[in-house]
């Protein structure tokens, strides 16, 4: 992908990202948008900073890979967007797998692991984020190359 179309597509990803998240706040309080920022900041290339940006829309968001193939985005990013969006019915542990076979998803959702595992940021640690973080850890291990 060209530098300059990158450069555009990117922009369009991170005011998607904020506008699609608008009003939502992590389990911490903070605006939600925040954390595919944080996901992003991780990533080499512009791709993967696509898929980053872009990795809760379908699931949280109601955007389509139509919608996001029809703004442009390349099916390559839109194939690792889904990736790391889990199917209704899917086990934590089937998704994390089929994330790992995309090469942006695999990325991007070991960033996402990082970021939702950065207990500095966190009030308190109760034992449901106890279970989450320990679930977490399994999925970051079965991630990293």
């Amino acid at each position: 992908m060209e530098k300059e179309q990158a450069a555009k597509l990117l922009d369009k990803a991170a005011l998607i990202c904020v506008s699609k998240h608008s009003g939502q706040r992590d389990k911490v309080g903070e605006a939600y948008f925040q954390h595919p920022m944080r996901v992003a900041m991780r990533c080499a290339t512009a791709e993967q900073k696509m898929v980053a940006l872009l990795h809760d829309v379908i699931e949280d968001c109601g955007v389509t890979a139509e919608d996001l193939l029809a703004e442009g985005f390349p099916q390559e990013v839109v194939d690792g967007i889904l990736s790391v969006t889990k199917r209704p019915g899917e086990s934590y542990e089937e998704f994390v797998e089929r994330a790992k076979q995309n090469p942006l998803g695999r990325v991007v959702k070991l960033h996402d692991l990082e970021d939702n595992l950065n207990a500095l940021r966190l009030d308190h640690f109760d034992a449901d984020m106890a279970a989450r973080y320990n679930k977490y850890l399994a999925a970051r291990r079965s991630l990293q190359f």
